[in-house]
């Protein structure tokens, strides 16, 4: 039945004008005011609630302008709107406002080549714990925004397929936020069309997540969970978790602002590069007291790939953990990055590749890493904790623990680049080869300040080895009980070949073996020498 409410405005002038808020029921039979939804939206006015009652409903919604609250009586999961596969289940083309409130209804069986769901072109209206379920479009299989600020809350998005991007939501020059909801299982790309964006395709969009799961979602080119481009986006409390995509198999951002807090990125696939994620372009990205574990990448960047940002990318407070790539990065992999930051409390544990088993960078312009852990990461090859190649890198406050290489640098390698080492601690890194804590070689130059080297191993320069015309400088060290197994005049301390060329001042060396010191080297004085340490 209609019922009204009484309201009352006062206008200009003075005069008192009276207002009335109607209720109009649809439901199946007589009892109801009307047997379709659409028929109760055209004849309510702006403001008034349709209630709607428990059915499947077959029809495709317009709301005409409308800001009207259309719910299910029952709640969630009694109302369903098939749109029949004739286009959007729901369309809000005509102004419609956040006043406009859509709750607790499904929307499924929508077919369009935009917003197989909710097509909501220049109007904002607020979507609170409703269903989009088995849609398709060509863009935003479960909803397609255009300037719109419209707010999911309390949703789920579930199996909604795009032919080409956001197989959720596609959203371009729009403000939109998610807030305690799920998009699962969603799919972006079909036949000869790329997919970008499982869950979510954001262009030129401003986009807020909040306690959101994005998962099981896959893209056939770029971003299983999520693809941004010239955007910016804020994820907060959010799990991204068992996406794939071609590239960037949890998140995909290109010339975009991207700022990430407690976001847990889990058990991702990148067919190629960015298991995790993979960042290019402009922007700023901040990844903050966040987790990245168990992300996989046939090539670089399990955990996460940078490249060619022309911002600032920092590592804040995140772990990364049990991330598995096939050739560079098995944590962080970066490109030619501009300035790149892994600080405050950042763990990097337990990740693999074929180089680099924490962190590979290879980038002209700076790294720095403060206040980091580098522990039990693995590189087939070279650089078990992390490689550096013709980068400008800088460390302090680095702890390099139980790191393992197949060949050279169980705790870091530097090829042709410099390193600036400052209050670092090795300890337990092997090489099978050379470098057991760290490996210099092509014209690398490696300075170490008041660091720790303590039982490191390696077939030859346990603590250092130095080589190819590189060139290391050591000051106010300790290095301790490490041990280089290869020859009886192996370096356990520190080992120089003849192109290269070493320094040591200030600095203790005892107890390594076979021997503290192979190769030649400068002594600068203030040394101790020791077979064993005191």
């Amino acid at each position: 039945m209609k019922h009204a409410t009484l309201g009352m405005t006062v206008a200009a002038f003075g005069m008192t004008t009276m207002s009335y808020a109607a209720t109009w029921t649809v439901g199946p039979g007589a009892a109801y005011d009307f047997p379709l939804i659409q028929q109760a939206i055209t004849a309510a006015t702006p403001g008034d609630t349709i209630e709607v009652y428990p059915s499947t409903y077959f029809e495709n919604l317009d709301l005409l302008g409308k800001d009207l609250h259309i719910r299910a009586n029952a709640g969630i999961g009694t109302v369903t709107v098939d749109g029949g596969g004739a286009g959007p289940v729901v369309s809000c083309i005509s102004g419609e406002t956040s006043a406009t409130l859509l709750e607790s209804l499904v929307f499924t069986n929508g077919n369009s080549p935009n917003g197989g769901g909710l097509l909501a072109d220049n109007t904002s209206p607020s979507v609170r714990e409703c269903h989009f379920i088995r849609n398709q479009a060509t863009s935003g299989g479960g909803a397609s925004l255009f300037k719109s600020k419209t707010i999911f809350e309390k949703c789920l998005f579930d199996s909604n397929v795009a032919r080409a991007r956001g197989g959720h939501i596609n959203a371009h020059m729009s403000k939109p936020s998610l807030v305690d909801s799920s998009l699962v299982r969603g799919q972006a790309g079909m036949g000869f069309l790329a997919g970008f964006g499982g869950a979510i395709h954001g262009s030129k969009t401003d986009l807020h997540v909040e306690r959101c799961l994005i998962a099981e979602n896959q893209s056939t080119r770029a971003g299983g969970g999520s693809y941004y481009k010239s955007s910016r986006v804020f994820m907060i409390d959010t799990d991204i978790d068992r996406n794939q995509s071609h590239d960037g198999g949890g998140i995909f951002s290109s010339d975009t602002d991207l700022h990430l807090t407690h976001v847990r990125t889990l058990d991702n696939d990148a067919w190629n590069n960015g298991g995790g994620m993979y960042h290019q372009g402009r922007g700023n990205v901040l990844v903050e007291l966040c987790d990245i574990i168990n992300n996989r990448a046939v090539r670089d960047g399990a955990g996460m790939l940078v490249r060619k940002r022309l911002g600032v990318h920092e590592v804040i407070g995140t772990t990364m953990d049990s991330n598995f790539a096939g050739s560079f990065g098995g944590g962080i992999c970066y490109y030619n990055i501009n300035v790149a930051r892994v600080m405050g409390g950042t763990r990097l544990v337990n990740n693999i590749a074929m180089n680099g088993g924490g962190i590979f960078a290879r980038t002209r312009n700076l790294l720095e890493i403060q206040d980091t852990k580098l522990e039990a990461n693995q590189a087939q090859q070279d650089g078990g904790g992390f490689y550096c190649m013709q980068t400008t890198s800088q460390l302090d406050r680095v702890v390099f623990n139980q790191n393992l290489a197949g060949v050279n640098g169980g705790g870091m390698k530097v090829e042709m680049g410099t390193a600036s080492c400052t209050d670092l601690e090795f300890y337990g890194n092997s090489a099978i080869d050379f470098g057991g804590a760290s490996y210099g070689t092509n014209l690398a130059t490696m300075r170490f300040e008041t660091s720790v080297f303590e039982e490191n191993l390696a077939g030859d320069g346990a603590a250092i080895h130095n080589e190819v015309n590189s060139r290391v400088a050591v000051n106010n060290c300790k290095i301790r009980s490490n041990q280089a197994w290869s020859s009886a005049t192996a370096g356990g301390g520190l080992t120089t070949d003849f192109s290269s060329f070493s320094e040591v001042g200030n600095s203790l060396l005892c107890g390594n073996s076979a021997v503290n010191v192979s190769g030649l080297y400068m002594d600068l004085g203030g040394n101790t020498f020791a077979a064993s340490c005191p």
